[in-house]
This record gives C-alpha cells, sequence and structure tokens, in this order.
C-alpha cells in the first residue's frame, strides 16, 4: 500500500506538471487494479493536488479513452466528487445525457459514481436525472439482485443532504422504485440485496427532516408514507428482526458463500438501518429478544471469526443497544482493538462509527475509560507534532476520539475531571501550545508523500479542540454538582470556537496550480496593423511576413499531427481489440501458472512446517509422558503417606481407646471409693462439671478434626484417580492425533502426486486451455479445502492440548496444596493432641498426690485414734474397771462371732459387688458411646437434691459393705506395735503413689482419656471426724485395696 500510494502521487504529480497533454495509461494502470482505499487514501494525503488532477483528466476526455475510467475511479472520494462539480457544474448533466441517449455504459457507470458521494446542499438536479433514475430501476426490475440494488442505493446516499430532490422526481418513478425494492425483500436467498434494499429505504427516510417538512409542508406522498412504514411502528419490529439475522448470519462461521469484506460491508448496512428505526420500536425489540442479542454476542465473540467482522459486529452491538443494556466489555474491547492494530488494520471501521464507541466506553466505564482516551490523544499528537514526516492520516483516529468525547453527557465529564491530574495536563497544553500554530515544512510538497500545508492546518484544528474540550472539562470539573447544567460554560466555548475562525490557514502552492495554464503554446498574433513605411523597411517586413507563414504552418502541422495521432490511437483501439483480449487472457494464464507455482511452493512449505510440528508434538507428547509418569509417582508416594498416616491414626485412635477404658476402670474405682466424701463439695463438683464440659467438647471438636481430616484424604484420592484417567484421555487422544496427521500426511502426498501431474502435462495447456483452467480452478479449491482443514485440524489439535495440559497442571497443583493443607492440619492435630494429653496426664499426677497426702491424714487420724482407745484402756484399768467373768466373754465372742457374716452370705455380697460394678462399667461404657454418637452433647445440671441423694444412697451402701466385713481382733496396748500401722499405710501409699507413676508413663499419650470420669479426679478430699472415729475397718479395707489395685 505505502509503495502504490507513493507511485500514484508521484504519476499524478508528473500529470499536472507536464508541460503537454500527458498520456492517461500509467496512471490507469495504477488505479484499475486497486480498491477506492487507495484513491481515498491519495485524496487525504495529498489534498492539494485533487482540482489540478481535475483539470488534466477533463481536459483529456476528448484525447485519451482511459480519461472516463479514471474519472470513474477517483470520483468515489467525496473530495474529488465535491471539487468536480464546483469546477464544471454541467459535468454531470453532460455525462447523463451521454448516459441516455448514446446508452454508453462507462457514462452511466460514472454518473452512479458522481452521486454516490455526498451531494453539497445548494445542488440543483439536473432534469435528466428522474429518467436515470427509471433507468436504473428497470434494470432492477428485470435482474432483481444486490449487483443492480447497489447503484440505486449509491445515488439515495448522494441525494440524502438535498431532500428536496427527490419530491422533483415524479411521483410515479418513486412509486415504482418503492415497490420493485418491497418486492426484492421477500427474496430472504439475497443476504446483501435484503440488506440494501433497506438501507435504500433508510436514506430516503432519514433525508425527510424537520427542515424538509417545514419547507415543503408535513404532508408525505404516498410512497414516502409507506417507506417510512419499515421504520416505524407498523414494520419496524419486523424490520429489525429481519436485520438482526442477517448480522448474525455475517458472524457465524456457516455463512461460507459471504467473503470477509462483504460481511463487514453488510454489518455497515445493517447499522445504518437501525439508526433509521425509531427509538420506541428499538426500545420494545430489546426488552423482547434478549436471547436474540446473546445469540449476536456469542456469534462475534466466536473463535476464528475475522478481524474485521469482529470489529463491525462489536460496533453494531455499540450503536444497537442502549448504555444501560450493554455490557461494558463490548466498547473497551473494540476501542482496544482500534488503537492497538496497525493503521491499515483501523480502516475496518468507518471513522464516523467510532466516536459511538468512544461515548459508550465513556458512559459505561467513566473516569479510567475518559483518562485513558485523553492520554491517547495527548500521546499521539505529542510525537506526531514532533514529527515533521507525520501526515494527515495519523491523527484521523485522535479526531474521531475527542469527537466522540465531545458527546458524552457533562455529568460523566465533570466526574472524571475533578479526580484528572490537572498539572499533566498542563504541561501537556504548554508543550503543544509552543508549537502552535504549527508551520508547514515546506510551503510546495512537490516529490513528497503528503500535504505539508494540509497535515499542518489539521494538526492546528485538532489542537485547538482539544484546548476547548480540555477547558470545558477544567470548568466542568471545577463547577461540580453543577455540572449537569452548564450554562456557564457555554459562553467561553462560543467565544473559543470564534477565535477558531480567525487562525491563519496554511496554504499550498499547489492549491491554486493550474495545469493548462502550464503548458506551451504558440499563439498567432496576426498581422500588425501598419501605416505607410519607407521603401528601406521591405526586409524587415519580409521577414515578419514569412516568419507568420512559417508559425501558421507550424501550428497547422501540428494540429494535423495531433488529429492523425487521436485517430490512429482510437483505430488502434477498435483494431487491436482481439489482440489485446487475446493479452490479457496470455497474461491472465501466466499470472495464473505463477500463481499455482507459488501455491505448490506454499504447500511444501506447509507440509515441511506440518512435519516440524508433528515432531514437535511428539516431542512434547514424550516430555508430557515422562512428566504425567513423574507425576503418577508423586501422587503414588502421596497415597503412600496418607496411607501411612491413616494407619498412624488408628493405632492412636486404639491406643487411646484401650487408655480411655482402663482409665475408665480406674476411675470408677475411685469413684467408689471417694463418694464419701461429695455432699460437701457441691459447689467444687459444679465448677469441676464446667472444666469436664469444656474438655468434652475439645474431644468433639478434636473427632471432628480427625473425621474431616479422613474427608479430605478420601477427596484427595479421588482427585488422584480423576488426574488419572485424564492421563489415560490425553493419552488417546495424542493416538487420535497421530491419527489424523497421519491421514493428512497421505492426503498431502496425494496432492503432490497430482501437482506433478499437472506439471507433466503443462506442455499441451496452450491447445488445452479451457479443460485445463477448469482442472486447474478444481485443484486449487481442493488444495485450499485441504490446506484450511488440515490448518484448522492442527490448531484444534494444539488448543485441545495446551487446555488439557493446563488443567492437569492446575489440578496438581490444587491437589498438592490440598495435600500439604492436610499434612499441616495433622501435624497440628497431632500437636494439639500431644499438649492435651501432657495437661491431663499432669493434672492426674496432681490429683492422685492430693489423694495420697489425704489417705496419709487419714492413717495419722486412724492411729491417733488407736493410740485414744489404748490410753482409754488403761485408765479404765487403772480406774479399777476389771473384766468381765470368761462365760460372758465366750458368750460375747460367740455373738459377736455370730454378728459376723457367714462365707455364703459374704461370698454373695461379693458377688454382688462386682456385679455392680460390672453394671455400673456397663453403664458408663454407654455413656462414653453416646457422647462419641452425638457430636455436640449439651449435658444439663442435675439438681442439687438428686446428687445428694445419690450420694446418700451410695453412702449408705459402703457403710452396710464396711459393717459386712470381718473386723480384726483387738490386741492388747502392751502386745500392739505402735509403729506397724502408720509403717504399713505409708508403704501402701509409697507402693500405689510408685504403681501410678509406673502406669502413667507406661500408657504415653492417649486421645479420649478422663473422657468422662474427670470429675471423679479433680476433687479436695475431706473426711469428716465422725466417719473416721466410728470405722477403723474401712480405712483397714481400703489399706488392703489399694496394694491389690497397685498390683493389677
Amino acid at each position: 500500500m505505502p509503495d502504490k500510494l507513493s507511485s500514484l502521487v508521484h504519476e499524478v504529480e508528473r500529470l499536472i506538471t507536464a508541460p503537454y497533454a500527458p498520456s492517461l495509461q500509467t496512471l490507469h494502470e495504477i488505479i484499475q487494479n486497486d480498491s477506492n482505499g487507495l484513491v481515498n487514501s491519495w485524496a487525504t494525503h495529498k489534498p492539494c493536488q485533487i482540482g489540478a488532477l481535475i483539470d488534466v483528466l477533463f481536459d483529456g476526455l476528448s484525447r485519451s479513452r482511459f480519461a472516463v475510467p479514471l474519472l470513474n475511479a477517483v470520483v468515489s472520494a467525496p473530495a474529488v466528487s465535491n471539487a468536480l462539480l464546483e469546477r464544471y457544474p454541467a459535468v454531470l448533466d453532460q455525462f447523463l445525457e451521454k448516459a441516455l441517449e448514446n446508452d454508453e455504459p462507462e457514462s452511466m457507470a460514472l454518473c452512479t459514481a458522481i452521486l454516490s458521494t455526498p451531494l453539497p446542499p445548494t445542488f440543483i438536479a439536473p432534469a435528466r436525472l428522474a429518467t436515470f433514475i427509471m433507468r436504473l430501476i428497470n434494470e432492477m426490475r428485470e435482474n432483481p439482485c444486490s449487483e443492480t440494488i447497489f447503484p440505486l442505493y449509491q445515488v439515495m446516499t448522494g441525494l440524502q443532504p438535498v431532500p428536496g430532490v427527490l419530491l422533483e422526481i415524479s411521483p410515479e418513478t418513486m412509486s415504482s422504485l418503492q415497490v420493485e425494492l418491497t418486492k426484492t425483500l421477500r427474496n430472504l436467498d439475497d443476504h446483501m440485496g435484503n440488506l440494501l434494499c433497506l438501507a435504500t429505504f433508510a436514506r430516503i427516510s432519514s433525508s425527510w427532516d424537520i427542515n424538509v417538512e417545514r419547507e415543503h409542508g408535513p404532508q408525505f406522498p404516498s410512497w414516502l408514507q409507506n417507506v417510512k412504514h419499515f421504520f416505524g411502528q407498523k414494520r419496524g419490529l419486523k424490520t429489525l428482526d429481519l436485520v438482526i439475522l442477517r448480522v448474525i448470519l455475517a458472524c457465524s462461521a456457516s455463512c461460507d458463500n459471504l467473503a470477509p469484506k462483504k460481511a463487514a460491508e453488510s454489518i455497515r448496512l445493517a447499522i445504518e438501518i437501525c439508526d433509521s428505526v425509531e427509538q420506541g420500536q428499538k426500545d420494545c425489540w430489546i426488552a423482547n429478544n434478549a436471547s436474540k442479542i446473546a445469540k449476536l454476542c456469542e456469534k462475534v465473540n466466536r473463535n476464528g471469526i475475522d478481524w474485521e467482522v469482529q470489529m463491525m459486529g462489536l460496533t453494531f452491538l455499540t450503536s444497537l443497544l442502549p448504555d444501560s443494556a450493554l455490557s461494558p466489555e463490548i466498547p473497551r474491547l473494540a476501542l482496544q482493538e482500534l488503537l492497538t492494530k496497525e493503521r491499515h488494520l483501523r480502516e475496518a471501521v468507518p471513522q464516523y462509527l467510532i466516536p459511538r464507541l468512544v461515548k459508550a466506553n465513556a458512559n459505561l466505564s467513566g473516569k479510567p475509560a475518559i483518562c485513558d482516551l485523553m492520554n491517547h490523544i495527548f500521546a499521539t499528537l505529542k510525537t506526531r507534532c514532533d514529527d515533521h514526516s507525520a501526515d494527515t492520516k495519523f491523527m484521523e483516529l485522535p479526531r474521531s476520539v475527542l469527537v466522540g468525547l465531545q458527546s458524552v453527557e457533562p455529568r460523566i465529564l465533570g466526574s472524571a475531571m475533578a479526580t484528572y491530574d490537572l498539572g499533566e495536563v498542563s504541561q501537556t497544553l504548554n508543550e503543544l501550545t509552543r508549537i502552535f500554530p504549527k508551520k508547514p515544512r515546506h510551503s510546495q510538497c512537490l516529490g513528497a508523500n503528503f500535504c505539508y500545508a494540509s497535515t499542518s492546518n489539521f494538526a492546528n484544528e485538532l489542537l485547538f479542540d482539544l484546548i476547548v474540550f480540555t477547558s470545558h472539562m477544567s470548568l466542568l470539573g471545577a463547577m461540580g454538582s453543577e455540572a449537569s447544567n452548564p450554562t456557564g460554560t457555554s459562553n467561553l466555548t462560543d467565544c473559543l470556537l470564534k477565535a477558531k475562525k480567525l487562525i491563519a490557514e496554511n496554504k499550498c502552492s499547489f492549491t491554486g496550480f493550474e495545469p493548462l495554464d502550464s503548458r506551451v503554446k504558440f499563439s498567432l498574433t496576426g498581422l500588425a496593423k501598419r501605416g505607410p513605411t519607407l521603401r528601406d523597411d521591405w526586409r524587415t517586413g519580409i521577414a515578419e511576413t514569412l516568419m507568420l507563414n512559417s508559425r501558421m504552418t507550424h501550428d497547422n502541422l501540428i494540429r494535423k499531427v495531433e488529429e492523425v495521432c487521436f485517430d490512429l490511437e482510437q483505430r488502434c483501439t477498435t483494431i487491436e481489440a482481439p489482440l489485446r483480449a487475446v493479452e490479457d487472457e496470455r497474461d491472465r494464464i501466466a499470472v495464473e501458472a505463477e500463481q499455482l507455482q507459488q501455491q505448490k511452493s506454499e504447500l511444501e512449505a506447509q507440509l515441511q512446517q506440518a512435519s516440524n510440528t508433528i515432531s514437535q508434538l511428539q516431542q512434547e507428547i514424550s516430555h508430557l509422558e515422562t512428566h504425567a509418569g513423574s507425576t503418577s509417582a508423586r501422587v503414588e508416594e502421596l497415597s503412600a503417606s496418607l496411607d501411612a498416616a491413616r494407619r498412624e491414626l488408628e493405632d492412636q485412635r486404639r491406643n487411646s481407646q484401650k487408655t480411655t477404658n482402663s482409665e475408665r476402670e480406674k476411675a470408677r474405682t475411685r469413684e467408689l471409693d471417694l463418694l464419701a466424701s461429695i455432699t460437701e463439695k457441691d459447689d467444687q463438683i459444679e465448677e469441676l462439671e464446667e472444666e469436664t464440659r469444656d474438655l468434652k467438647e475439645d474431644n468433639d471438636a478434636l473427632r471432628q478434626t480427625l473425621d474431616t481430616v479422613s474427608k479430605e484424604k478420601g477427596t484427595a484420592l479421588e482427585h488422584t484417580i480423576a488426574i488419572k484417567q485424564d492421563i489415560v484421555r490425553l493419552e488417546e487422544c495424542v493416538e487420535q492425533g497421530k491419527l489424523v496427521l497421519a491421514q493428512k500426511h497421505e492426503e498431502i502426498s496425494r496432492l503432490q502426486a497430482d501437482q506433478e501431474r499437472i506439471n507433466s502435462n503443462s506442455e499441451a495447456l496452450q491447445k488445452k486451455l479451457d479443460e485445463e483452467a477448469a482442472q486447474v480452478q478444481e485443484l486449487k479449491a481442493a488444495l485450499q479445502d485441504a490446506e484450511e482443514s488440515h490448518r484448522t485440524e492442527v490448531n484444534t489439535l494444539k488448543k485441545q492440548y495446551q487446555s488439557q495440559i493446563s488443567e492437569i497442571t492446575v489440578e496438581y497443583t490444587e491437589n498438592k496444596e490440598e495435600i500439604k493443607s492436610l499434612q499441616a492440619a495433622m501435624q497440628v492435630a497431632a500437636s494439639n493432641a500431644t499438649k492435651e494429653l501432657q495437661a491431663r496426664e499432669k493434672r492426674i499426677q496432681h490429683l492422685e498426690r492430693k489423694v495420697q497426702q489425704l489417705r496419709e491424714e487419714r492413717a495419722l487420724k486412724a492411729r491417733e485414734f488407736s493410740e485414744a482407745q489404748q490410753h482409754i484402756g488403761r485408765l479404765m484399768s487403772v480406774m479399777g474397771f476389771k473384766p468381765e467373768p470368761k462365760e460372758p466373754k465366750a458368750a460375747s465372742k460367740q455373738q459377736r462371732s455370730r454378728s459376723t457374716l457367714g462365707p455364703s452370705q459374704a461370698a454373695t455380697i461379693q458377688q454382688q459387688t462386682p456385679q455392680r460394678d460390672e453394671d455400673t462399667q456397663s453403664q458408663s461404657e454407654n455413656m462414653l458411646a453416646d457422647s462419641f454418637a452425638s457430636p455436640t452433647p449439651q449435658p444439663e445440671r442435675s439438681p442439687k437434691r438428686s446428687r445428694t441423694t445419690v450420694a446418700d444412697q451410695d453412702l449408705r451402701d459402703s457403710a452396710c459393705q464396711s459393717q459386712a466385713r470381718p473386723r480384726r481382733t483387738r490386741q492388747a496396748l502392751g502386745e500392739a506395735n505402735r509403729n506397724s500401722q502408720s509403717n504399713s499405710q505409708r508403704s501402701n501409699a509409697s507402693q500405689c503413689t510408685a504403681n501410678a507413676s509406673l502406669q502413667g508413663t507406661q500408657n504415653g499419650p492417649n486421645w479420649d482419656e478422663n473422657h468422662l470420669h474427670d470429675i471423679d479426679l479433680d476433687m479436695d478430699l475431706e473426711f469428716s471426724k465422725d466417719f473416721i472415729f466410728t470405722s477403723t475397718a474401712l480405712s483397714e479395707a481400703n489399706d488392703h485395696i489399694t496394694p491389690l489395685r497397685s498390683q493389677q
């Protein structure tokens, strides 16, 4: 594109500066094989040469056959068309006369091209325009398709600024146009035809505005009313349905018969149609068709869509939907793509649609979007103003962005400017205003690809508009809440806009250049009128006469030569037409052969690339297999570690259960021994019950932690199994990919064989031209299909493979993190359990020491009691009390022996006691099971009276058992050993303490130790003196029971 533009610029400069009538063939060769984009780019870069080129082409209409095709190509640019009508107002009427009277197709195309651009408001329609439109309608009636409707759409586009012209055309002609276009709308198979018909109606409907109604009256012609029905309440919803379906079809992958350029053009037509529909109808349709809008959004954002089609689809959504129903991502994505793409890609979206994207983005995103767009404008201006080689094309996008920002609501602008960095804005504006107004680099742009004067004027205008907009924003930010009604800023804006007109405009030397004036002319001055002269001047007169005769002869000869050359050119054009056609056919065949050769080389390169891709995929597959193996090994290691941790937990649970059972038995025995002292310690028991309840809740929490750890382990195992299944599925996909690649390799080899056969038959191509051309077309289509299918399949395989690898990686990282968290939780739970067990063990040891101290005190009191009995006995003997006779003594002994229990009764009591112990133990086990079964038990405090009753009952049972035990015979005071009882009690106490400490060290940490019976181990034991002095047998029995327990 830049090379072609440079060639076009240099050729135009050669034509307009030639000192004679130049040949137009080179310019025709540059323009004929290119689209309108080249001409539009030239008109933007070199506006100073437009008038001069029009003069050259208009002057060459009588000399060259290339003048009319060149005019037809260049008038598609609006600036060229306006300059042509301004310089030669009658040119349209002249070409209409040739087109209608002489029936010249080139003149018809030229008239359509002149009318395809918006005409100036002061344009006066020629009388032949109605006949010309009728001719186009007749052509469309004979063959209703998009090719015949497009000229009518172009003509209505040109006549839109001058709607009064349509009233000057006969109503029959316009009614015929409306009827024929309505008939064409019924053919739903013609995609572009339907949209062109509706777009033509939209042009006609939008041209009739309020000013036209005020000028021509409110009464509409019948044909115009029928046209407006398509965009009003009668047919507006149906029009929107048809347009949306066409846009969805253009954006879908199933529309293969529509080229990307055509699809983008159809979406642009859809935008024009939707703009003409009434806003109420659009709101009603949007509210009732959310599914179609979602479908369109899905088609626009699909993978593999053409970039130009996607941009036009996003622009269509922005133009159709209001801000409340539009996602902020749609205009933001479109603007981001436009601002980051290259300049030739930005031309995909027309410049007049970019302000819509800017406005929607600013309204939806607010301050961030406005700040980003302002920074883009500042950066572009700062860069381009410093670069003197920058042309107007670079500043068109910032100009469109600024126009979009100017249409944003003042409320949003005020809120954005309130937080914007005004210091940075002021600094940037100061840097830009130093070179304002910008002067052109050179006064003449001869030899340059762009006009320096027009670029400077465009930059000055853009900078001035930016200064006005920034001032407006600053005032809105300073006004704050009053920004919704910015009446105070209008005066400043009007004053600045008036000052803009006072800026001097830079002019290029080519602006007023007249190419016809620069040509060399031989003017005939004629014979000068002379009076009578002297005879000595006859020689001078003869010389002048001969000179005039020679000049006249030379001019006549040159004119004849020109006529002969023009006649020869016309004859060569008519005679050499068949030869030229054969040459064109030869050139076309050569070009096709060259294209086939290029396609062959491209296919070979693609084959090599495919083989390289296959090798890379195989390497990646092997790498992934090794990675999968390492992953599976790691998973197995983690599962093994989890199994080991689970076994350790089971062992610890089993040990804790055993220790719990043993401690339960010990606690139960201690409970039976210590029930006598519970009556006076009710308050302390309640506190101990609360502590027990807290411990129970801690135990439940530990149990729940263990359950969660086991559940998390199960989920980790399930994730591991899912990862293994994904690896197997990946291996299957890889195998399928290998099979598909092998099939494609076979197809490529087959295509290579076909190509070799075509090369072998290339010698007979001239004789069998028609047959081979068809075969070449078929092979071309087959190669393109194979190439596209191969490319799509390889891309899909790559995407699937990458997505699966990413999923496996994510799952592996998640499993790894979960396993780490499980290990950390297990460690924390184990450490917490160890601390709890250590604390409980210390508490138990403390309680045992306290019990031992109480026992020692009880033994000391019993010893003092025995000593007091002995002392009383001595006192009685001293005081004279004598023992009774032997018979009563024997009787008393017999009575005493009878009062004692027999062996059978003692056995019965002993059986009842273990049975009661077993019942109590089973009851405690049931209570323990219930506590484990209910995760959060809520024990209630029993009444104090009931607990005292139970304690009294147990005390009576223990008293009965103590009375049922055999008493020891008393010894005399002299025979008694004072140290025997204390020594035995001390030895028993020490032995019990040693056994308890040994058993505590052997049991180790456990989980559920003292789960229910810690209440009995944390008591301050005190015995009343009455109980100690009433029974000495209980202490002796306890002294005998304690060594037995220590031995067990």
